[in-house]
């Protein structure tokens, strides 16, 4: 058996009130019975008016009903105050006329409050040892010590009762519920005991579906008879199929009436997506330019989940066709089997390559809720960087865990992000000369008391090679653009060959740092100060400077920045560059 008595704040419950000349919908409606009130705080003062049918009545109405709803009052200012644990109050009150309307004035003493004696809470029954009631009980608004509030006495009752329907607790019942008061003494006592009964159990599922094989919808939903019952645990199984993307309709119940053995049955019911769908869009960003994008998607190839997705992507400095090949593994919400097939042509002011690219990687969910992808691939670039013009054939094999917590906000309140990467390959494996290399990024958002926000990023990197010129730009660092250090072009920074082009580097340091705040609305103003370049072996490559502020609009796709940003480290007659980029925060 499990008995609380504790200390803790509560709340009273208050009525909904109204203006006292309107509805508070914004409707016009005629003018009301005021009021005036003198001797509560703010929060009994809003209590009171919650209960004072006078302030309903309007200015014409006759006055027998006033004076009627006025000799009223002293019931309903004493009802008022009696939720707040105010039990002897004195009240001078005086009706009168004025400005075409009626008007009351009160003079309210509410008196002593009564305080809580002793709380009493027992669980008894499977639900004693429930975490989730252990954790409810710890955390209840009613305490001894505390002011008497009704509100938290029926608040503490409704989520017992709450919480016990939640969790299966199917036979739970209130056996006990006093709450007594000595309006003399001052003091009040309350006593709840809730009997659980047992914990009933989920049972058979029925699913009625016709998009995907049965045995692939289970192991979409995860689920295994026996399982103790909970309204977290059917909605789960929502969660799982409305975010897999093959049905736009589910509809999970549970038939309490038809258990048996304490097991409820499950039944699903899901309606398919449409299986092909087209898009195309348009933007713009100061690394690419303008850009559009179209894409495709099979949303099911078959009934055992396969999916195929292509995209096409054009923008003045590069241009992107992939197609990959998805099937579900084991554990289709997170673990996936993918083929793609890429082309992509970039034409930067550093550099021009054509890539032809094939791959296949394998994603899991691992410990912790990172992502992990390990994955093979294999391409051929030409390219031309430098002096150097060179085609390259690499097969390269890797592993990538990536992991990001927030509060899933389109504005991040809270949040950061890890990524880290490594692959390589071996001369005479496939690939033209020996490589590893290595990346690791991470960003981290905070707001602060006053809603500003800090926002910072870091990006590191590193390679080695047998021969650094048979390396394509792909695969060798850059730094500079939007994204990495604002106030210099895309991929403008890196060591350089001796004609002064810049060539790429094989470490990479970066790292940003902005306030954000807010001016009003979805708009704030920012600042920020970034750092960081691409170097050789000797780190002999100066640190970039960007310092810069810009603009934030919160979207309903997501934040837009423009910023203006001076480079503090350029030899040219660059004073400040423009960048414009749209997306999340993480």
């Amino acid at each position: 058996m499990f008995v609380l008595a504790s200390v803790l704040g509560g709340c009273s419950y208050l009525g909904l009130g109204k203006d006292e000349n309107g509805s508070g919908d914004g409707r016009s409606e005629p003018p009301r019975v005021q009021a005036i009130i003198d001797g509560l705080d703010a929060r009994q003062e809003r209590n009171v008016r919650a209960y004072l049918g006078l302030l309903e009545e309007p200015c014409d109405a006759p006055e027998w009903r006033v004076r009627r709803r006025f000799a009223d009052t002293d019931g309903e200012i004493g009802r008022a105050l009696r939720a707040l644990g105010r039990y002897q109050p004195q009240i001078d009150k005086r009706l009168e006329q004025a400005d075409q309307c009626w008007r009351a004035h009160f003079n309210v003493t509410p008196g002593p409050q009564v305080v809580m004696d002793a709380v009493q809470i027992t669980v008894d029954g499977e639900a004693e040892l429930d975490p989730a009631f252990t954790a409810l009980l710890e955390a209840l608004p009613l305490a001894a010590g505390q002011p008497l509030d009704h509100g938290a006495y029926e608040s503490t009752k409704r989520r017992l009762e709450s919480l016990a329907a939640e969790r299966g607790y199917r036979d739970a019942r209130l056996t006990e519920h006093e709450l007594i008061v000595d309006p003399d003494a001052g003091t009040a006592r309350a006593i709840l005991r809730l009997a659980s009964g047992p914990r009933y159990r989920l049972g058979e599922l029925t699913l009625d579906q016709h998009v995907l094989d049965e045995d692939v919808v289970r192991r979409l939903l995860e689920y295994s008879p026996g399982q103790a019952y909970s309204a977290d645990r059917l909605h789960q199984l929502d969660r799982a199929l409305s975010d897999s993307g093959y049905f736009s309709a589910v509809d999970v119940r549970a038939d309490p009436a038809a258990a048996q053995d304490l097991s409820v049955p499950i039944t699903v019911q899901a309606e398919p997506r449409k299986r092909h769908l087209y898009s195309a869009g348009a933007g713009f960003a100061t690394d690419v330019g303008p850009r559009v994008r179209f894409g495709y998607e099979n949303r099911r190839i078959n009934r055992r989940g396969h999916r195929l997705n292509a995209r096409l992507r054009a923008s003045p400095l590069e241009q992107d066709l992939t197609t990959e090949y998805q099937l579900p593994l084991e554990h289709p919400q997170s673990e996936w089997l993918t083929f793609s097939a890429a082309a992509v042509r970039t034409e930067t002011d550093t550099f021009d390559s054509t890539a032809f690219k094939l791959g296949a990687r394998a994603t899991h969910l691992r410990f912790g809720g990172w992502l992990e992808t390990a994955f093979i691939e294999a391409s051929r670039e030409n390219f031309e960087i430098g002096a150097t013009r060179d085609t390259s054939t690499f097969l390269l094999p890797g592993v990538s865990y990536a992991r990001t917590k927030s509060d899933g906000a389109l504005r991040t309140a809270h949040g950061w992000r890890l990524f880290a990467e490594i692959k390589g390959g071996a001369e005479g494996f496939g690939s033209d000369t020996s490589l590893l290399r290595a990346r690791l990024a991470a960003d981290w958002v905070r707001t602060l008391p006053w809603r500003g926000r800090i926002i910072s990023r870091a990006e590191a990197g590193a390679l080695t090679s047998g021969d650094f010129d048979k390396l394509p730009p792909s695969l060798r660092f850059f730094a500079g653009g939007d994204n990495s250090v604002r106030g210099y072009e895309f991929d403008t920074l890196g060591p350089r060959d001796a004609t002064g082009q810049v060539i790429g580097g094989r470490y990479l340091a970066v790292a940003s740092l902005e306030y954000e705040h807010p001016i009003r609305g979805a708009w704030s103003a920012a600042t920020f100060i970034d750092a960081g370049n691409a170097f050789d072996d000797d780190f002999s490559q100066d640190i970039k400077l960007g310092v810069g502020a810009g603009l934030r609009w919160q979207s309903p796709v997501g934040p837009v920045r423009v910023d203006l940003a001076h480079p503090l480290n350029d030899d040219g007659d660059t004073l400040v560059r423009l960048h414009l980029r749209v997306g999340p925060d993480l």
